[in-house]
């Protein structure tokens, strides 16, 4: 599937030893939408998964403009959101609050592990 924002890079040949993909995927505002969900579970219909959600904080939203705490803040409660709606569709997920530079989050992500694909979704 294809969607708007995204690109998708292949980091590594095959799964792990137990024949899992691994997935980097840095999101923001895609986070929350239908399009990545149904990814996902494109993804798992294929093989098992897991899907590694980093999400760099945003700290203005269209005219909101919050402090740091407040963005961070706000990305742990979608973060969590969008782990619960991952895990209902049988995803097994982990996440993190990256920094707010998205490609310095995947830089960060993939110096602490290897994946399969990296979906950076802006």
């Amino acid at each position: 599937m294809k969607f708007p924002g995204i690109s998708s890079v292949g980091l590594r040949d095959g799964g792990d030893d137990h024949g899992m993909r691994h997935y980097l995927v840095v999101a923001n505002k895609t986070l929350d939408s239908p399009a990545l969900e149904s990814w996902v579970a494109e993804r798992l219909a294929e093989e098992p998964v897991h899907i590694h959600l980093v999400l760099p904080p945003a700290r203005s939203e269209g005219r909101i403009r919050w402090a740091e705490e407040e963005a961070r803040d706000n990305a742990r409660r979608r973060l969590q959101a969008a782990r619960q709606r991952f895990r209902a569709i049988g995803a097994l997920v982990g996440g993190e609050i990256g920094p707010e530079d998205p490609l310095e989050a995947v830089a960060g992500a993939l110096r602490r592990c290897l994946y399969d694909v990296a979906l950076l979704a802006a």
